[in-house]
């Protein structure tokens, strides 16, 4: 008997693209390599300018538009028997593939990268109690339910996905994502090039790289600079997002420490991580279990410790109590941030040594690890669809 075709549909298949395109890249590559009759459907321009991203009206249409050429990409591949693997981005094509499910059979994993409209409520975007907002939950909670699986990449997701989503315990699989560390080289903080050319020389760095958009808790980062006290400290932004503006706004203000970098040359990764003592990874207050800031994985894969700021007891937040790879501070409290920059610049708090953080990653969520659950996960969903088959032809 044929095995059944896996459709490993994202609009972001590239590393290049963004974070969520590494992990993909990856899981699309273990399921090609299983599973011969496989095939991918992705964007090439999937990432909306940033133009479109500063604008609810423009990005709304620019995820409806993707939204149906993806789906509509699927509906034309589709032949026989089909497991679909996708995921929450953009953010309106889960609800897609829930409608259609109804009309086309399929098998279908859905990977919770994030959690929709949950999101947009927390930062304001999106009133909850409003009938929009009731709307959009309720559209969002049905399709959640209409997926055989739902892998969630955090602990704290798995619990809000089965309160706010009403998906049994049962279908959701916890599949945190992983980092292959030989895509990260280790450099001494004195040997990174793009530190003589962006920071004073001997200075404490602390450095945010990645999205500097509304969920990232940009402006308490902001607030928390103006206050800290330590003279021989720098403040490095690298990447895009809404909150650009803000940043650029602070590094002409405060151009002594502070210094906006522009955008990530994915190539170059390495490099900008080398560039500081320790990172920043930040996420808003109501962020618990909407969402797991991947750049906490490059950071520890380039062995730098990093300050969380997020909300209690969130995925990350356990990793860190357990393995010690870093500090945390609640969102919103720009005078404990503060005082912890200064401690650490200071040297009043230690950092962990050389080579210690990276150790954890590779031990404890390298990308091997994410891709052997999504391979047994995967193994039985295709086990399920060939009995289901095999029920059907004797009956």
């Amino acid at each position: 008997m044929n095995s059944p075709k896996i459709a490993v549909v994202s609009p972001y298949l590239n590393a290049d693209q963004n974070s969520t395109g590494y992990f993909w890249r990856y899981i699309w590559r273990s399921v090609s390599q299983g599973y011969p009759a496989a095939y991918e459907i992705s964007l090439d321009h999937a990432v909306a300018p940033i133009w479109i991203r500063r604008r609810a009206v423009f990005r709304a249409g620019w995820e409806m538009l993707t939204s149906l050429i993806i789906v509509t990409r699927f509906l034309s591949r589709r032949r026989g028997p089909t497991i679909l693997l996708s995921g929450t981005n953009p953010a309106l094509v889960f609800i897609f593939f829930a409608l259609i499910r109804r009309m086309v059979p399929f098998r279908w994993i859905l990977v919770s990268f994030d959690v929709f409209p949950e999101n947009l409520f927390s930062t304001g975007a999106l009133q909850e109690k409003s009938a929009f907002g009731r709307i959009l939950a309720y559209i969002s909670r049905w399709s959640y339910r209409q997926a055989d699986k739902v892998v969630v990449i955090g602990r704290d997701m798995g619990e809000i996905v089965a309160r706010t989503k009403g998906v049994e315990r049962s279908r959701i699989q916890y599949i945190p994502n992983g980092v292959n560390v030989s895509d990260i080289s280790v450099i001494p903080k004195k040997d990174s090039r793009i530190l003589s050319t962006v920071t004073r020389k001997n200075r404490f760095v602390f450095q945010f790289f990645g999205n500097l958009g509304r969920l990232q808790g940009i402006q308490n980062i902001i607030n928390a600079i103006k206050l800290t006290k330590t003279e021989n400290v720098e403040f490095m932004f690298w990447g895009e997002g809404t909150m650009v503006p803000e940043v650029q706004h602070l590094a002409l203000t405060h151009s002594d420490r502070v210094s906006y970098c522009g955008p990530v040359d994915q190539d170059n990764r390495s490099e900008v991580l080398a560039a500081c003592d320790v990172a920043i990874v930040s996420l808003n207050e109501g962020m618990y279990g909407l969402g797991v800031p991947s750049k906490s994985y490059f950071t520890m894969a380039a062995d730098r410790p990093f300050i969380l700021i997020s909300d209690t007891d969130t995925e990350m937040h356990q990793f860190l109590r357990q393995y010690n790879v870093g500090w945390h501070c609640p969102p919103n409290s720009p005078r404990l941030l503060a005082e912890l920059f200064d401690e650490l610049a200071s040297g009043r708090k230690e950092v962990p040594s050389a080579m210690t953080v990276r150790a954890i990653a590779e031990s404890h969520c390298g990308i091997e690890q994410m891709l052997r659950s999504y391979e047994n996960l995967l193994a039985s969903e295709v086990g399920s669809l060939l009995y289901v088959k095999d029920r059907a032809n004797v009956a």
